[in-house]
């Protein structure tokens, strides 16, 4: 195998991988970790994928085929906005209602 090949394999399976994290909580997740191992490029896992799989096209076909079935398990919503946690201030004021700031700085008469 080339080097630029297992580059491009690694970058992928990374990728996946990366997915896969990112997707826990959904059935997705495992879909993209199967993939992921399937286009992982260690040498001896490699011959035995070949062994699973001996023709050579059905890998490519197959982790296509769970990246997309992937992508169809997770929900609509994913990853919208409304999902993000709304951050509140930290800092709550300790002035009377009443009192506006610049009141404050003058002297009361």
């Amino acid at each position: 195998m080339s080097t630029p090949v297992k580059v491009i394999l690694w970058v992928l399976t990374v990728l996946f991988i990366l997915f896969g994290f990112v997707t826990i909580p959904y059935p997705a997740a495992a879909l993209f970790f199967l993939a992921a191992l399937i286009l992982l490029p260690i040498q001896r896992w490699r011959e035995l994928t070949k062994k699973l799989f001996p023709k050579k096209w059905i890998r490519p076909m197959l982790v296509v085929l769970l990246f997309f079935l992937a992508l169809l398990l997770l929900p609509p919503d994913f990853g919208k906005e409304e999902d993000l946690p709304v951050e509140t201030p930290a800092v709550e004021t300790t002035l009377p209602p009443t009192r506006r700031p610049a009141d404050a700085i003058r002297p009361e008469e």
